[in-house]
């Protein structure tokens, strides 16, 4: 069935009722949502309106329990999605206001089931909404069927706009519900010209009058206004604002309190929470763009839990979207031209302009992690996927890492195919397939880049730039072994991430060593190899993170003379002097030092560093030289010698140490 003649049919048809379709409002209802005129419903919607008021009543629940039995055969039509609505909130209400709840310790209530009264007609009415799983709240329920507009506006969409909507039903009545319920409402507003487009491209392909290259540039214009029209959904987005002069300032630790809660599912209730992934925007652009990823987290969360919460003319209208394969039927064509490369370049900036870089989901993922980070630290622990999220693990912050996961699994077109690189284009000089950890801590620079992961080797130069978390979040990483935070993340288990990774080996990571015992020194090697990453770092983000580059080499200081100190502590044991010290297993790691060893170590990294930096290797050479003869001279003057004595000391002698060090970052900054 052709897209255009779905739209006229569901219109029509009753078995459409949830949800809402057409060219002229998209996504939105085509009148403006009000209460209606139904008396079997007037009670209910009366105490509908009344939800703020329960929010610190002792006998909220009772009221609702006490609610008028609803003759569910006087609700008919479209009063049937409006009552559906009203119990959704009403539930919601159930189980969040009141004194009784609001005051329980944290995690400890646990919410009984509803009252027949309200559950029994709220189950009933779903059904004949064709729901799936009922009841739950959808996002029609919440936000998209629970606006209006304010007086003397009309119903146009044009005037839907966060700042021109009030909630019709409000949970709460404060400004962050009027913000972040309405920025759904004006997001999809924005995207009221996908609809048109999508009919229009499909006209276009299965056009048997239009030549290929009319095809090819009504595509192209298509896509570009759907690009467009994902632009202004993203300027709605950043409209929810935690700026206090903003116009449309939302509060984050009011949110977290109030709107952030509201919508949080029981547990073992509702079949999900409503979010981002129970709207119609993102399954329907990830028909557009042809998504066949969901391996992701919130991959597999959008197609097990978000979809089954959409209405069912959504549904249906992305099965067709998906069977139309726009980003197909480009991939397939033969005629190879300018048109076709327009073609192509319209369908990559639509991908940029959804998943890219400051793209919709890029800001939404911002916008996750600033309000989570928030609302976790002010007792909201839950999401509205209804997992736990605990505070001392901190894991909004692996939310919004999931999100950029779940970001790369919509792919452009043609996307290279990454080759691995010959061990021989590396310079790798090891026997087959092995690299030792003294090899890997050379390749740092983001033109040459190994980095190690459970055991295995990784040659991820040409990935830099693709990674969803950007470059930044991988660089400190190059030349280490980042086992620990690569597992951190917990969409790296998926097998796309582990697939994607195995592009990338070169070898197995290997204890053995075939040069001069210089694993005394990788931590020392590590510290000046990470101060020439900070300064790359900045300089490839324009240098806007100076202050935070100033910081880290302040810290880099710190752990190069923590781990001088250990040298020396070995050194002097060697020596016969005896220093008590609680860390043993450091002591371990750096058995000894000597002069001998230094000299070979500098004709090693005077190879391997910055111009600017082979200085203040010799000046290290020649200064822990030094501290070695003042340790021995202030040991030998005292009987007993406590670390912090010896940190305060050395502390003293790295005071030129971090001038140097800071000096030629400075140089370096000013030579660009």
């Amino acid at each position: 069935m052709l897209l255009k003649s779905f739209i006229e049919e569901a219109q029509n048809n009753s078995k459409y009722l949830d949800g809402n379709l057409s060219i002229e409002f998209g996504f939105l209802p085509k009148e403006e949502p009000s209460q209606t005129n139904n008396e079997a419903l007037k009670e209910w919607e009366e105490l509908c309106e009344r939800i703020p008021e329960l929010y610190f009543k002792d006998q909220s629940q009772e009221e609702i329990e006490n609610l008028t039995p609803l003759y569910i055969d006087k609700i008919k039509g479209q009063d049937i999605t409006r009552a559906v609505s009203v119990m959704s909130l009403l539930a919601s209400a159930y189980w969040r206001h009141g004194t009784k709840n609001k005051f329980s310790i944290r995690n400890t209530i646990e919410y009984g089931e509803l009252p027949k009264v309200l559950e029994e007609p709220w189950i009933e009415l779903s059904k004949r909404l064709n729901r799936e799983k009922a009841p739950y709240q959808s996002s029609y329920d919440l936000f998209m069927n629970n606006f209006k507009l304010k007086p003397n506006l009309e119903y146009n969409i044009e005037n839907i706009k966060i700042e021109n909507l009030e909630v019709l039903n409000k949970s709460f009545g404060n400004e962050p519900e009027r913000i972040f319920y309405m920025s759904f409402v004006e997001i999809h507003a924005a995207l009221t010209p996908v609809v048109e487009c999508l009919c229009e491209i499909e006209n276009a392909i299965k056009s048997e009058t239009l030549s290929t290259n009319e095809k090819f540039d009504n595509l192209s214009r298509y896509l570009n206004k759907i690009s467009s029209a994902i632009k202004q959904a993203n300027r709605a987005l950043v409209k929810i604002s935690p700026v206090k002069r903003s116009k449309t300032f939302c509060d984050p630790i009011q949110w977290a309190k109030t709107v952030g809660v509201f919508a949080l599912p029981p547990a073992n209730y509702t079949q999900g929470g409503t979010s981002g992934t129970s709207t119609p925007m993102v399954h329907v652009l990830d028909a557009i763009c042809g998504r066949k990823s969901y391996d992701s987290y919130y991959g597999e969360y959008v197609s097990k839990e978000g979809e089954p919460l959409l209405p069912l003319v959504i549904k249906e209208f992305t099965k067709l979207v998906y069977k139309l394969d726009v980003k197909g039927w480009i991939e397939n064509q033969e005629v190879k031209n300018d048109e076709y490369a327009n073609l192509i370049d319209s369908f990559n900036n639509l991908i940029d302009t959804y998943t890219g870089a400051n793209g919709f989901l890029d800001k939404h993922t911002a916008k996750v992690f600033n309000y989570l980070g928030v609302a976790t630290f002010v007792g909201r622990n839950e999401s509205t996927s209804g997992h736990q999220r605990y505070i001392t693990k901190e894991t909004w912050k692996k939310v919004s890492d999931e999100l950029k996961i779940a970001q790369f699994e919509r792919k452009k077109l043609f996307d290279e195919e990454i080759q691995l690189n010959s061990k021989s284009e590396l310079k790798i000089e090891e026997s087959e397939n092995t690299i030792s950890a003294f090899e890997l801590v050379k390749h740092y620079r983001s033109n040459d880049a190994l980095i190690a992961i459970n055991s295995n080797v990784f040659e991820v130069t040409s990935y830099l730039e693709l990674h969803p978390g950007g470059k930044s979040i991988i660089q400190p990483y190059l030349g280490h072994d980042a086992t620990q935070e690569f597992n951190m993340v917990s969409g790296h288990s998926t097998n796309m991430a582990q697939k994607l990774l195995s592009k990338y080996w070169v070898g197995k990571l290997t204890e053995e060593r075939n040069y001069p015992e210089f694993h005394h020194y990788e931590k020392l090697l590590k510290a000046f190899t990470r101060t020439y990453n900070i300064i790359d770092l900045q300089l490839s983000n324009e240098i806007k993170e100076l202050k935070s580059a100033t910081l880290n080499l302040t810290q880099i200081k710190n752990q190069f003379i923590s781990d001088l100190l250990q040298n020396l502590i070995s050194l002097l044991e060697d020596k016969g002097i005896s220093i008590r010290f609680n860390h043993s297993s450091w002591k371990e790691f750096m058995d000894y030092m000597s002069k001998t060893e230094l000299e070979s170590f500098d004709n090693f990294i005077l190879d391997e560093l910055h111009k600017n930096l082979k200085q203040l290797l010799t000046f290290g050479q020649k200064l822990l030289e030094n501290s070695i003869d003042l340790m021995v001279d202030f040991i030998e003057s005292n009987n007993q010698a406590p670390i912090d004595e010896l940190e305060l000391l050395l502390q003293k002698e790295f005071k030129n140490y971090e001038e140097k060090l800071n000096e030629s970052f400075s140089e370096t900054l000013d030579a660009v």
